[in-house]
């Protein structure tokens, strides 16, 4: 699996809809950005899951991924409690 990790979300922020290559964001404020994803390379539009986090405009791809790495992009352990 591919993940594209885009940080872009501030404290508050809401992700309103992702629709072909623009994040539409209500900021906490109200105020409504939409962030456009250039596609001029398609190979970097080639994912399998996409994440939305907060964070200061950082895009990372993670190539041959699996559940576990999704998992740790999201800040979540695979640690059971007993």
């Amino acid at each position: 699996m591919k993940i594209l990790n885009f940080k872009i979300l501030s404290e508050g922020d809401i992700v309103e809809k992702v629709e072909a290559n623009q994040v539409h964001v209500r900021k906490e404020d109200g105020t409504y950005i939409v962030y456009t994803l250039h596609t001029d390379n398609p190979q970097f539009m080639e994912f399998d899951a996409f994440v939305i986090q907060k964070g200061e405009g950082f895009i990372a791809i993670k190539d041959n991924a699996d559940l576990s790495d999704l998992d740790k992009t999201l800040g979540k352990s695979n640690d059971k409690a007993d």
